[in-house]
């Protein structure tokens, strides 16, 4: 089977400045497509394109990131997308990074991480015509939430029904407490918005790290495999955060347990779909207008 990674990250802490590694030393080096590669040698894995998402820079050398994230492309064939980072509360600037991100050939989203936010700012006035404005230059937008946060997120989305919403990380569950009911019905309200799809991607960072990944995951990923459409999913590695919670946690064993273990309850139409369909006509058919 063919997948396409959504949601694989490359950084370099030498050329920008990543606030947020600053305290993982395990992660705060270069990560970039030669440290990929072992996990998509030639004939070995079933990944053949991936998407690249903005990783958190300062905000001021976002664009100069995206165009890094371009770059790449020549030495990574796979790479089929880019999602960039955008400043959505603020309209100026918000015009202006449109503007330039249009003249990117493979910029086909964008992304505001909203994890950290205070309540009520993912349905604020400046953050909903934002929205819009995302929607109107025709990107998909990728929300990154707390478990906490799927009802905001519900309102976001309904409010912006023209706007392509992904929901990264399964809006990261409460994985290592094990607790899926709260987390399952609110992923569902928001799954029964028709503007969005989730992706299946980041799940190891939520879990317990002294117990094996596996077992904490299992019963997400079937909830999710039971309230998301398969004509609305995704799946994504979240490489390389999520090989970092332990050094059994390898590229090779997500999609494993994905192909293996969760997606084998799917139809074989299904499985195609959400391993490979999906991610190309959400992100590869998007933005295509650019200059």
């Amino acid at each position: 089977m063919r997948i396409t990674d959504t949601h694989v990250h490359f950084w370099d802490p030498r050329r920008f400045s990543y606030p947020w590694l600053e305290d993982r030393p395990v992660l705060n080096v270069p990560r970039l497509a030669a440290d990929l590669c072992p996990g998509l040698d030639a004939g070995m894995s079933p990944v053949r394109k991936i998407v690249l998402v903005e990783a958190g820079c300062r905000s001021d050398q976002a664009l100069d990131e995206t165009l890094w994230l371009q770059d790449q492309a020549r030495r990574d064939p796979r790479i089929g997308a880019v999602v960039a980072a955008v400043t959505l509360e603020d309209d100026t600037r918000l015009t202006t990074e449109l503007d330039r991100l249009s003249r990117i050939p493979l910029v086909r989203g964008v992304r505001r991480n909203f994890q950290s936010l205070e309540p009520g700012a993912l349905v604020a006035p400046a953050m909903i015509a934002g929205a819009r404005a995302v929607a109107a230059a025709g990107l998909v937008f990728d929300a990154t939430v707390r478990s906490g946060q799927l009802p905001e997120l519900e309102a976001f989305a309904r409010q912006v029904p023209e706007l392509t919403i992904v929901l990264d990380h399964l809006g990261k569950p409460p994985v290592a407490s094990g607790v899926v009911g709260p987390w399952a019905r609110d992923l569902q309200r928001l799954a029964d918005c028709p503007n969005v799809t989730v992706k299946i991607s980041g799940l190891a960072p939520e879990a317990a790290p002294e117990r094996p990944l596996e077992a904490q995951i299992r019963p997400f990923l079937a909830a999710a495999l039971e309230i998301a459409d398969p004509g609305r999913l995704l799946l994504g590695s979240d490489w390389p955060v999520s090989t970092a919670r332990a050094p059994r946690d390898t590229y090779a064993s997500w999609w494993t347990l994905l192909l293996e273990d969760t997606l084998c309850v799917l139809s074989a139409p299904d499985r195609e779909a959400v391993a490979e369909g999906n991610a190309e006509r959400i992100y590869m058919k998007a933005g295509t207008t650019h200059e």
